[in-house]
Formats: structure tokens, C-alpha cells, sequence
């Protein structure tokens, strides 16, 4: 069975430091994922992977809001 690729987008220089934090740490636990060697270490990557994903998403609707006040 073929595992999907975390996709981390890449961090734009404009973004929030937090943003691009969180986007630096997606990418490090996908690489992570690409070289490990069972599928239990793989799938943990791509959850972490996704996980900081989610929390880069977090920290750009927070800098959305607080931009528009």
C-alpha cells in the first residue's frame, strides 16, 4: 500500500515568525517521514507532519485577526 506525502507548502518571508516556525517543523517531520525505515516511524512523521500543518494554519488565522484590528 502507497502512503501519501505530507505536502508542506513553503514559508513565506512576509509570514509571521510563529507561521513560519510551525511550516520549518512540517517539513523537518516529513523529511523524517521520507527516510525512515518501518512503517510505524513513517506514519508517526506524517501525523507530526500534519499536526504542525494544522498549527501553522492556527497561527495565520490569528495574525489574519489581528491584522484586521
Amino acid at each position: 500500500m502507497r502512503t501519501r506525502k505530507p505536502f508542506t507548502p513553503p514559508a513565506d518571508p512576509d509570514e509571521d515568525p510563529e507561521v513560519r516556525q510551525a511550516l520549518a517543523k512540517a517539513e523537518q517531520n516529513a523529511a523524517h517521514a521520507r527516510s525512515s525505515r518501518t512503517r510505524e516511524d513513517r506514519d508517526y512523521y506524517e501525523r507530526m507532519s500534519r499536526k504542525w500543518l494544522g498549527i501553522a494554519k492556527g497561527w495565520r488565522v490569528i495574525a489574519d485577526v489581528g491584522k484586521a484590528h
